[in-house]
C-alpha cells in the first residue's frame, strides 16, 4: 500500500518571526499542567473534505499542510468499512469488483462533467508560491518509528483537462450506483469512486494519516520543533455502496475490527515510544516524588495548578486526584508527544470494543471541555469567557482543557501570499479567554491542500503572548540598534506583548507565589535589569505563562493606580542571544552558543547533532559528546541537573 511522508507546502510553514514566536510561547508554558495549556484545534472533515471529496494525495497534502501550521487538536471523523475490514475516512463503503451484478455502460467525458456536484481535480493541485524557511534535520535513529518511504505526488502549478473513458456502473437496486473517475494523472494517485454524493480513493484511510504523522514525528523529534498533539476520532459506521444515504443499522461483532484492527492496536504497534496513555497518568500521579517532581525543576508543573495529597508514612511524598503532568516533562524528557482520544460513537458502533482500547486509548473526548461562547461586537467574547476578575482562584473555575467549537462563519477572502499577517479577532479573543479554538468549517471554502493560507492564519490567530509581527528585534518606534530590543513588555492597548529597549524605564509585573491568576505591579518604574529588586513582598518578577495568567495580569495594571501606563516590563529576554527568549537577567539561553552569521541553529538532541536552518533565526549551538552523555545521565557541565532544552522555570 502507498505509503506518504510529511511534505507540506510551503506557505503552511511558519516563517520569521513566526517561528521564533511559536518556539517562545511553548518555552515559557513548559511547566504548565497541559490540560491548561490552549491549543488550536481543526476538524480534519471541515479542513480537507468539503464537497464530499476524499481524494489520496489531496489528503496527504491537506494532512501535512495542517500539521505545519500548528493545529495541536484534530478532530476526525472515522468510519469502519466492513467490506475492506478497515478504517477509512470515506462514509460509504467502496464496493469492490465483481461485488454484485453491474450493467457497463461506456461514456467519453473530460473532468469538467464527470461530477456535476463536485469539480473534479487532476493530479497534483496547484503549491502556492509564497515561501518561507523551510527546517533541514538530522532524524534521529533511537526510535522504534522509523521514517516512512514517501511515493506522495509531485506539485503541479497547472490543473490539465483530462479525456478519459468512463465506466458506469449500474447495480441492479434502484438505489444504488457508482462511477470509477479517472486517474486524476498517469502515473500518480489511483482511481477515484463516486458512490452516491461521496466520491472516494479506494485506499484513502487511516494508514495514510498514520505514515504522514509517523514521519513527522520523526521529522520534528528535537528540543525546537517538538509539541504535543491530541487526536480524538469519532466513529462512525460506512453506509453500504447499495444505499450510500442510508445511515446503516447496527453492526454485528463478528463485522467490527477484530483485536488487531483496535485503535489501541494500531496506535501502540506504531507509536509506542510517542503515546502518553491513561495507564501511564495513573501510575504517574500515585508517587509525584517518582515521576512528574522527581526530575529537573524546570520540567516540573506549576503544582499550583492541582492538588497536592501527602502519602502517609512517607517523608514528604505526595500524590494527585486531578494533575497533569507538564509540557516539557512529556515533550522533551519522556518524548511522549501524542494522546489519542475517542470522541463520539454512533449508535450502529456500539459493539465496537472499547475495552480492547483500555489504558491505551482516552475516552470519552477527554481533552475537551467544551464551552459555549457568545461573540458580540467587534468579535469580543461577551459570554463564556474564564477570565473572572471576581476571583484570581484556579479552582474556582472549570479550566482544564476547555474547548470552543462556537466560532462564527470566518470570512476570510485572501489568498496565501498575504493572509499570514491577517489576525481574526473572534480567534485571537476566545483563546485571550483560556479557551483553545476548534475549527470546525471550511475556510474560505477552500481546503487546505489547495490554499494553506487561511488556515495557517487560524493558527496565528490562536497566539494569546506576543503581538502580530513579535518578536522582532527591531521596531520603527525606537530609536536604538537590534542588539538593545531584547526586553519584553506587555503593551497594555493591544494586550499581548512587544519587544523593546531594555534601558527604557516602565514598571514591572509581580505574579504571587503559587498564586497564578494574582499579579501586582511594582510601586517605582526602571530599567529591566532592575525589576526584580523593587517587586512586592511575597512576588517575583515574572512572566504569563497561559492565557489566563496574561488575561489577569492585564487586569491588574488597568485597575492599579498604574492604569495609564502604555507597557510594563515582563521578565522575558533575549539579551544572552538574539530570539532565544528566557526568564531571568543573566539566564543562559539554552540553545546555548554565540550568533551565528550564517544564521544556523545547531541543537544537541537525545542521539545526536541537529541541524535546524532557520532563516534569520539565530543560534549556535556547542554540541559533542559531553552533552550526548549529559543528557542520558541527566547532569550537564558544572554537575547542575538539566535535561530539558526550553526554557528555565
Amino acid at each position: 500500500m502507498t505509503t506518504f511522508s510529511f511534505q507540506p507546502d510551503a506557505a503552511a510553514v511558519p516563517g520569521l518571526p513566526w517561528n521564533v514566536t511559536y518556539l517562545s510561547q511553548r518555552d515559557v508554558t513548559s511547566n504548565i499542567p497541559i490540560n491548561f495549556v490552549t491549543r488550536p484545534g481543526v476538524s480534519l472533515t471541515a479542513a480537507c473534505f468539503a464537497h464530499n471529496r476524499y481524494e489520496v494525495n489531496a489528503t496527504a497534502k491537506c494532512v501535512s499542510n495542517l500539521l505545519a501550521a500548528g493545529f495541536g487538536r484534530w478532530d476526525i471523523d472515522l468510519y469502519w468499512d466492513r467490506n475492506s475490514r478497515g478504517w477509512t475516512f470515506c462514509p460509504v463503503e467502496i464496493p469492490a469488483a465483481g461485488v454484485y451484478p453491474v450493467t457497463p455502460t461506456t461514456t467519453s467525458a473530460t473532468s469538467s462533467n464527470v461530477n456535476q456536484t463536485t469539480s473534479l481535480r487532476a493530479g497534483e493541485l496547484p503549491t502556492s508560491t509564497t515561501s518561507g524557511p523551510r527546517t533541514t534535520l538530522q532524524q534521529r535513529k533511537d526510535k522504534a518509528v522509523e521514517p516512512r518511504a514517501t511515493t506522495s505526488s509531485t506539485s503541479s502549478t497547472t490543473t490539465p483537462n483530462i479525456t478519459s473513458t468512463l465506466t458506469a456502473f449500474t447495480s441492479t437496486s434502484a438505489n444504488s450506483s457508482y462511477i470509477v473517475l479517472p486517474t486524476p494523472q498517469p502515473g500518480v494517485g489511483e482511481p477515484l469512486y463516486q458512490v452516491g454524493p461521496y466520491t472516494c480513493s479506494r485506499n484513502l484511510g487511516l494508514s495514510t494519516l498514520i505514515s504522514i504523522l509517523a514521519n513527522f514525528l520523526d521529522t520534528t523529534d528535537n528540543t525546537l520543533e517538538a509539541y504535543l498533539y491530541y487526536f480524538t476520532f469519532n466513529l462512525h459506521l460506512a453506509a453500504s455502496y447499495q444505499d450510500p444515504t442510508t445511515i446503516p443499522n447496527v453492526a454485528n461483532i463478528d463485522q467490527l475490527p477484530n483485536p488487531s484492527g483496535l485503535l489501541s492496536s494500531i496506535f501502540s504497534s506504531e507509536f509506542s515510544l510517542y503515546l502518553y496513555t491513561p495507564m501511564l497518568l495513573v501510575q504517574q500521579r500515585q508517587n509525584l516524588n517518582t515521576s512528574w517532581l522527581g526530575i529537573t525543576e524546570s520540567q516540573q508543573p506549576a503544582t499550583s495548578y492541582f492538588t497536592l495529597d501527602p502519602i502517609p508514612y512517607t517523608n514528604n511524598d505526595f500524590s494527585t486526584p486531578d494533575g497533569w503532568p507538564s509540557q516539557s516533562f512529556l515533550e522533551i524528557d519522556k518524548q511522549r508527544r501524542l494522546l489519542v482520544s475517542l470522541g463520539s460513537i454512533d449508535d450502529n458502533m456500539q459493539n465496537y470494543n472499547i475495552s480492547g482500547d483500555s489504558g491505551i486509548i482516552w475516552r470519552n473526548n477527554a481533552f475537551e471541555n467544551s464551552r459555549s461562547v457568545i461573540l458580540g461586537t467587534n468579535d469580543r467574547v461577551t459570554s463564556g469567557c474564564l477570565f473572572d476578575p471576581s476571583t484570581a482562584s484556579i479552582q474556582a473555575q472549570n479550566t482544564s482543557w476547555a474547548t470552543t467549537i462556537d466560532p462564527p462563519e470566518l470570512a476570510l477572502d485572501s489568498t496565501s501570499t498575504t493572509i499570514n499577517n491577517i489576525t481574526i479577532p473572534a480567534i485571537a479573543n476566545i483563546t485571550a479567554c483560556g479557551i483553545s479554538p476548534l475549527l470546525n468549517q471550511t475556510l474560505s471554502n477552500t481546503t487546505a491542500d489547495i490554499d494553506p493560507g487561511p488556515y495557517v492564519a487560524f493558527v496565528h490567530s490562536s497566539i494569546w503572548s506576543w503581538a502580530n509581527g513579535q518578536p522582532d528585534s527591531a521596531s520603527e518606534d525606537d530609536d536604538s540598534d537590534d542588539e538593545d530590543m531584547r526586553c519584553a513588555l506587555l503593551d497594555t492597548t493591544s494586550g499581548h506583548w512587544r519587544v523593546a529597549n531594555c534601558d527604557l524605564t516602565y514598571h514591572g509585573a509581580c505574579r504571587t507565589i503559587h498564586a497564578p491568576y494574582h499579579w501586582r505591579i511594582t510601586t517605582l518604574p526602571g530599567h529591566y535589569r532592575y525589576v526584580n529588586a523593587t517587586c512586592p513582598a511575597g512576588t517575583t518578577f515574572a512572566t504569563p505563562r497561559t492565557a489566563l495568567e496574561n488575561a489577569y495580569l492585564l487586569n491588574a495594571l488597568r485597575t492599579s493606580s498604574f492604569a495609564s501606563e502604555t507597557a510594563i516590563w515582563l521578565n522575558f529576554n533575549s539579551i544572552e542571544v538574539d530570539a532565544c527568549w528566557v526568564v531571568g537577567v543573566g539566564t543562559t539561553c539554552p540553545y546555548q552558543g554565540n550568533v551565528s552569521t550564517t544564521q544556523t541553529v545547531t541543537v544537541p538532541a537525545v542521539s545526536g547533532v541537529i541541524i535546524l536552518v532557520l532563516a534569520a533565526l539565530m543560534v549556535v549551538v556547542k554540541c559533542g559528546a559531553n552533552r550526548r552523555n549529559s543528557r542520558r545521565t541527566g547532569t550537564r557541565e558544572g554537575g547542575m541537573e538539566w535535561e530539558y532544552e526550553g526554557l528555565p522555570a
